[in-house]
């Protein structure tokens, strides 16, 4: 069985990167022949250098230099030197797009063809109005139409999240059907709670939250968050790195926090990370089912988000946690203070996340339904 995965990969690090080195190393222990069509960034030089140490065959792509009649000619020369049994484009950025719709081999071929979704490509609601403050109406109606005729070259559709699958079924007219949702999953052996976290009424409560320092994961509300708690026994601690550092390290600084939020910068040991903290935060203005969150959720964290994609389907609302609305510094704030001051709800928050990450979201049994759907798609082509 032979794949072709199409990749637009930004950085070595990220729920991105980590869903694509898991369905290879999946893809890989069930004997595929792997192929993978991804930009020569030298930001993931080692991730890519990792995938070739491992007999993955790397086909470079400068989809971003590259015009669209050459994107189209590349992919129909990968399409005619592989032959593949299932091309699966794993992003949808325009530079992607471009290399399906002008390839007259990718509309033609006998491979399946799957697109997997991991995050709104400007057909959710809140995404789509975003997008339209931003361009003209006129161009929204284009870039629409085209990822319209991009989706409709596929024969079939992998998501971690229901909700985006629903959006994209009803703003772009795909059949119910088109989707098969698998979520994200975790390794609940590497993430696990500690072994004591319960701590006495006058203990410091240590806030955490883990992602890049950019503009979508909106730490900036979170550090606002913080003003309304000054007077209480806890601090913030932000894992990751990201262009908007310089920003948060003024805004803190600006608001007197600096002995009260943290910014941690790369930290590799995550799950030891995750067990020092109490309560964990996604402020996020937009996600689809984010891997922090679930590694979070199965360290036994109670959890505050935001609703946004995926996030208040998996945190039920007063079971694993909380959820406000997004831009809200004062509704997350007042979410922070309640489970801050209750060691009760903080307990029981936790205990309900550890357990939905075991029934839920655990990677074995998750990415064995994963190995089933491609094993699936190579014997039984255009199902």
């Amino acid at each position: 069985m032979k794949i072709l995965i199409v990749h637009r990969l930004i950085a070595a690090f990220g729920g991105a990167h980590k869903y694509l080195t898991g369905l290879i190393d999946r893809l890989a222990a069930s004997g595929w022949d792997i192929h993978l069509a991804i930009n020569p960034n030298p930001d993931i030089g080692e991730l890519v250098q990792a995938q070739a140490n491992k007999g993955v065959q790397i086909h470079p792509i400068d989809y971003d230099r590259l015009g669209s009649a050459e994107l189209g000619q590349v992919m129909d020369q990968l399409i005619q030197d592989i032959s593949p049994d299932v091309i699966d484009f794993e992003a949808a950025a325009k530079s992607l797009r471009q290399l399906a719709l002008n390839s007259n081999r990718f509309k033609d071929t006998t491979a399946h063809k799957l697109f997997t979704m991991h995050l709104p490509i400007v057909t959710d609601r809140s995404s789509l109005r975003s997008w339209k403050r931003h361009i003209p109406l006129s161009h929204a109606r284009t870039g629409i139409h085209e990822r319209k005729a991009f989706l409709k070259l596929f024969d079939s559709g992998l998501s971690v999240s229901q909700y985006h699958a629903n959006d994209i079924n009803s703003l772009v007219g795909i059949s119910q059907k088109f989707f098969t949702v698998i979520p994200n999953g975790v390794d609940i052996e590497e993430f696990h709670p500690p072994t004591i976290r319960q701590k006495d009424k006058n203990s410091q409560i240590k806030i955490i939250s883990c992602g890049g320092l950019t503009k979508q994961k909106r730490f900036d509300l979170l550090i606002l968050a913080a003003i309304q708690m000054k007077q209480l026994n806890f601090q913030i601690e932000i894992a990751g790195e990201g262009v908007e550092r310089d920003k948060l390290t003024q805004q803190i600084k600006q608001l007197e926090l600096s002995d009260k939020v943290f910014l941690k910068g790369h930290i590799r040991d995550i799950p030891s990370f995750l067990r020092t903290g109490d309560i964990y935060v996604v402020c996020s203005d937009s996600e689809g089912l984010p891997y922090a969150a679930l590694e979070a959720m199965a360290t036994g964290l109670p959890m505050v988000v935001t609703r946004v994609g995926e996030l208040p389907y998996m945190i039920r609302q007063g079971i694993e946690g909380l959820v406000v609305n997004c831009n809200d510094p004062q509704e997350l704030s007042l979410a922070l203070l309640e489970l801050v001051n209750s060691a009760h709800k903080r307990k029981t928050m936790g205990d309900a996340c550890l357990v939905r990450a075991r029934q839920d979201f655990n990677a074995a049994i998750n990415w064995s339904r994963v190995d089933d759907k491609y094993r699936d798609l190579a014997l039984n082509p255009k199902n």
